[in-house]
């Protein structure tokens, strides 16, 4: 697409931070992660991103650079922060997830261009059918035990599994998720009784 930088929302998501996990294999890309305040210092200490901004510092983004914008949150008021900031320099929009679902929106009347849709199983058909099955799921495998070994490192770690089961367990971890209470490095591993 062009881009000098890429800007991934949520930053603090495992979802965004294990695609600047991947991003910060390549040289040559400007990643910047936007995350709210509270977790600024998490997703700088994770040390992915090249610049970390809270979504009130969405005005500080270079906009005179070509962006692309990889959106993990799904918040209209991001999106359309991030449109109006970069304008023309901003030559591409993946929609991705939605960890602000209290905040979703479309992109109607923005400046740039219109988001595009990313769906995972379709990507895993395109690069099964390209690569094979087998090499996905390698490549998969090899990619998954880095990351892992990454955010488990004794010295610096990034994630703690909290393991929970029952009803009680499954709807705190839930609120907590919605009411964007729970802890950046928090990974929940829940269930319920068959």
């Amino acid at each position: 697409f062009g881009a000098k930088s890429l800007i991934l929302s949520s930053a603090s998501s495992k979802t965004a931070y294990g695609t600047a996990f991947m991003l910060a294999k390549r040289d040559g890309i400007n990643v910047i992660g936007l995350t709210s305040a509270a977790n600024v210092d998490f997703v700088e200490r994770l040390g992915l991103y090249d610049q970390v901004l809270s979504y009130d510092e969405i005005g500080q983004l270079d906009g005179d650079q070509p962006a692309a914008y990889i959106d993990f949150s799904g918040d209209a008021g991001v999106r359309a922060a991030i449109h109006n900031r970069l304008a023309d320099a901003l030559v591409y929009d993946c929609a991705v997830g939605a960890t602000h679902i209290n905040a979703l929106g479309g992109a109607d009347g923005l400046p740039g261009p219109a988001p595009v849709l990313f769906f995972a199983p379709a990507q895993a058909k395109k690069r099964g059918d390209e690569w094979g099955v087998g090499e996905l799921l390698g490549r998969i495998a090899a990619a998954l035990g880095e990351f892992i070994g990454f955010v488990s490192n004794p010295d610096n770690v990034l994630l703690r599994v909290e393991v929970g089961s029952g009803p009680q367990d499954v709807e705190a971890a839930y609120l907590a998720v919605l009411r964007g209470e729970a802890a950046a490095d928090a990974g929940s591993i829940l269930s319920l009784p068959a």
